[in-house]
């Protein structure tokens, strides 16, 4: 990705909102003033307890094997991966997030950041150091995490 998010500061170097069978993989993501992959929308408290009450056409999406670094140099509250709304129906047909590695990332809340709303995550093989923030957040019941 080029160092200058085309967004300016508010905006992630990958985005996808409303996405079905898509897979973001094999690349590396960094110098950016705000979060490196933002996926998904229409999470918050509208169905952070019941994401169930408002389906989307989200599933079987994949982020794997990328490199995140560098990013949040100016912004907070986000990561180097950051999910928000369910992402699928079930488990089965959720996002995988797998093999990925984040690094040096500035005010990062969390490398792997399932914000409020977010459901039906699979977590495998994630790697996080020199980073300012903590690896996980927003695991909720319907998140399975394996190997981190």
């Amino acid at each position: 990705m080029p160092p200058q998010c085309p967004f300016g500061l508010a905006g992630p170097g990958i985005w996808a909102g409303f996405a079905r069978a898509t897979t973001i993989s094999h690349n590396e993501v960094s110098d950016l003033p705000y979060r490196g992959i933002s996926f998904g929308w229409a999470g918050w408290h509208t169905n952070a307890v019941t994401p169930w009450m408002n389906p989307n056409i989200q599933a079987d999406n994949v982020i794997s094997d990328k490199v995140v670094h560098n990013v949040m140099g100016v912004r907070q509250d986000g990561g180097a991966i950051y999910t928000n709304g369910p992402q699928g129906q079930n488990i089965e047909h959720g996002m995988t997030i797998r093999d990925n590695v984040s690094f040096g990332n500035k005010h990062t809340n969390f490398a792997y950041y399932n914000d409020e709303g977010s459901a039906y995550i699979v977590m495998d093989g994630n790697v996080q150091y020199a980073d300012s923030g903590s690896p996980f957040q927003g695991l909720g019941e319907m998140a399975v995490v394996e190997g981190q």
